[in-house]
């Protein structure tokens, strides 16, 4: 489904197919395409920048040299602003059509030359490759590959969030871009599903630095609404991601707004600090629609919560269906740090919670005992590492109290080891000051602690309340 302009008779319309090729423009604003209230479609080979098979990542000295375009303010390839853009469509007698126009080809290794002392808000909206607000775009094959900027060097987003206006991506990647893949503003709305990807789809091992990884200041910042798995307002597989980028906190996402997570994968990102799949200050919803179409978080890394971290009393986690953290149906927990399948942190593994963020396992929503929905959480957090504490959650309510409610699920195979006799605690959850762990169902087996806690260990104020089918063990 591609939505078409009301107006579209009154709209200039600009085809790029096969064998077109922009590059070696610069301007202010869109320095090889600036599109406004147009339609503008990319198909075939048509290249916006380099023409390689294999560009290099762009800097700003290096521009105009290597035969791409480069803008000053905002969008290296593409500034549309109150435009339709299709990537792997054309428009044709008057509606956008797909079959036989798939884009090959793409956005390349262009830049834009915002200053590192520019204001953030200038920083933000300097796209490397694309910049789109306030008009649609369909992202449905090709690349958005190799651009630079100081901030985003992939894509800026912000469409209106309350329409069906958004970037709806469901084929192609964006990748290997300097800066972040994907800013997604305030007013931004972004739809994945199919085999999109942000970050690289073939990767099978973690990133290590900003120049070992695909996106290098992280796949997405999210400050609106993003949807994985979601196609044009309803549910729909996503069998791509956001895999192998690297930043300081929230490598795969940096999560300030809305997050719904029906499907695909996050993973083999890597922080240097915080959060190697997720850092998140707000709610993150991860569900699932089958065993088969299902929301993961595996093979991330980080210096504390290696698959997710919540920070603040609005940081939520609500868990249900298949969704999950790590990986579901192992009968031991992972030998050491270097399996596959694991996430790791030196503290935890899993998830990291602090500052009054909580956690609802087999509830979609929660507001009180009498005013939640309870729905069967199949999956859970299972098969993390910690080398410190807390191999499946590392809770600290030092500075706000922490809450977890399990309703139903899993805290299994988790681990934490350590030679040293100051660490090793908690194999599935280590609780330290004001946490409370109500557990009404659910199972948390299987874990490894070197030390002490190899289920749940509890320090200071925190405290552990087991009714209803709630088991620890067999």
């Amino acid at each position: 489904k591609l939505t078409s302009p009301e107006n579209a008779s009154t709209f200039p319309i600009v085809n790029l197919k096969s064998e077109t090729l922009i590059q070696q423009n610069q301007a202010v604003l869109g320095g090889g395409v600036y599109s406004y209230y147009s339609i503008l479609s990319l198909s075939g080979s048509a290249t916006i920048g380099t023409n390689a098979d294999n560009p290099d990542r762009s800097s700003a000295d290096t521009a105009l040299s290597t035969g791409i375009n480069k803008a000053s303010t905002s969008g290296g390839g593409i500034y549309s602003l109150y435009s339709y853009l299709y990537l792997g469509a054309a428009w044709i007698s008057g509606a956008p059509v797909t079959d036989g126009y798939t884009l090959t080809k793409g956005i390349y290794g262009n830049v834009c030359t915002v200053s590192s002392s520019a204001s953030d808000y200038d920083k933000k909206r300097g796209a490397g490759g694309l910049y789109l607000a306030s008009g649609p775009g369909y992202f449905l094959s090709g690349n958005i590959n190799c651009n630079y900027g100081i901030l985003t060097g992939g894509v800026y987003n912000n469409n209106n969030k309350t329409s069906d206006y958004g970037l709806h991506f469901s084929g192609g990647s964006i990748h290997k871009n300097t800066g972040l893949g994907v800013y997604n503003d305030t007013n931004g709305q972004l739809c994945m599903c199919g085999s999109a990807c942000i970050g690289d789809s073939g990767a099978n091992s973690v990133a290590t630095s900003d120049t070992d990884c695909s996106n290098s200041k992280g796949g997405l910042q999210n400050i609106g609404i993003t949807k994985l798995g979601y196609g044009y307002g309803s549910k729909s597989k996503l069998s791509g991601g956001i895999i192998r980028n690297y930043g300081g906190s929230g490598a795969g996402i940096t999560n300030k707004g809305t997050l719904l997570f029906d499907s695909g994968t996050i993973a083999y990102n890597c922080a240097s600090t915080n959060g190697g799949g997720i850092y998140s200050t707000t709610t993150v919803n991860m569900t699932s629609s089958s065993d088969s179409q299902y929301s993961s978080i595996t093979n991330n890394s980080a210096n504390n919560g290696g698959g997710l971290f919540l920070s603040g009393t609005d940081a939520k986690l609500f868990m249900t269906g298949y969704a999950i953290i790590g990986t579901n149906g192992q009968s031991a927990p992972p030998s050491d740090n270097t399996v596959s399948g694991i996430n790791k942190a030196k503290m935890g593994g899993g998830i990291y919670a602090e500052s009054g963020a909580s956690m609802y396992f087999g509830y979609s929503s929660y507001t009180n005992s009498e005013t939640n929905t309870a729905v069967t959480l199949n999956g859970g957090v299972c098969y993390n590492y910690a080398s410190q504490y807390g191999g499946g959650i590392y809770c600290n309510g030092y500075v706000s109290a922490i809450e977890i409610r399990m309703n139903s699920g899993n805290i299994n195979a988790n681990k934490t080891y350590n030679t040293s006799t100051s660490y090793g605690m908690g194999g599935g959850v280590w609780m330290n000051y004001s946490c409370d762990l109500y557990m009404s169902g659910g199972t948390i087996n299987k874990n490894f602690a070197s030390r002490f806690g190899g289920g749940v260990y509890l320090s200071k104020d925190a405290r552990l309340f087991m009714y209803g089918t709630a088991l620890i063990g067999e």
